[in-house]
């Protein structure tokens, strides 16, 4: 497997703008989540912390070595209530995607049966 690329940050999930902030944001399921943008590479540290809550393995994050904890959830708590949107989408997102396996899987079963 080709090694992770990452950007002229050197964090996945972070890009620098051209004003030099630094913005943040995820693919989890096809969908697109902005985490927003900030004035230190604290972006990295957002990426990790959303990756970590869509069950992404530690190989997977910027900063590996830290444990995802209290910080996190204080992070998360901000996040959630400055990004209401996003966090309404995520949650519409992941419904649908439930209310799909549901569906195919009572279809798999009348096709058993």
């Amino acid at each position: 497997m080709a090694p992770r690329r990452r950007s002229n940050t050197g964090f996945i999930g972070v890009r620098q703008r051209a004003a030099g902030h630094f913005a943040s944001e995820i693919t989890a399921g096809g969908v697109r989540v902005w985490l927003g943008t900030f004035y230190t590479k604290e972006a990295a540290r957002a990426y990790d912390v959303a990756a970590w809550r869509f069950g992404r393995s530690r190989h997977e994050l910027n900063f590996r070595e830290i444990d995802t904890t209290e910080a996190d959830e204080k992070f998360m708590a901000r996040w959630r209530r400055d990004h209401p949107g996003d966090v309404a989408a995520t949650r519409a997102f992941w419904k649908e995607k439930q209310a799909y396996r549901r569906e195919r899987r009572a279809g798999k079963r009348q096709r058993i049966l």
